[in-house]
């Protein structure tokens, strides 16, 4: 699984991360940086960059 969020995401905080972190060990925690909760929105290049990377490894995986 993963999950990329916004940076700055006050819908998916710091704290929500380390929760899900605990609840799914094996979970890749992907933050966009300067990106709220609309990520695409706020900052698609890097976004679709993080997306692509994360694609990628799983197509190599």
């Amino acid at each position: 699984m993963t999950l990329l969020y916004g940076a700055d995401s006050p819908v998916v905080p710091a704290s929500g991360v380390a929760e899900l972190a605990a609840a799914q060990p094996d979970a890749r925690l992907v933050a966009v940086p300067d990106a709220g909760h609309m990520v695409f929105w706020d900052n698609p290049a890097a976004a679709l960059g993080l997306l692509r990377t994360t694609l990628t490894g799983l197509l190599r995986g």
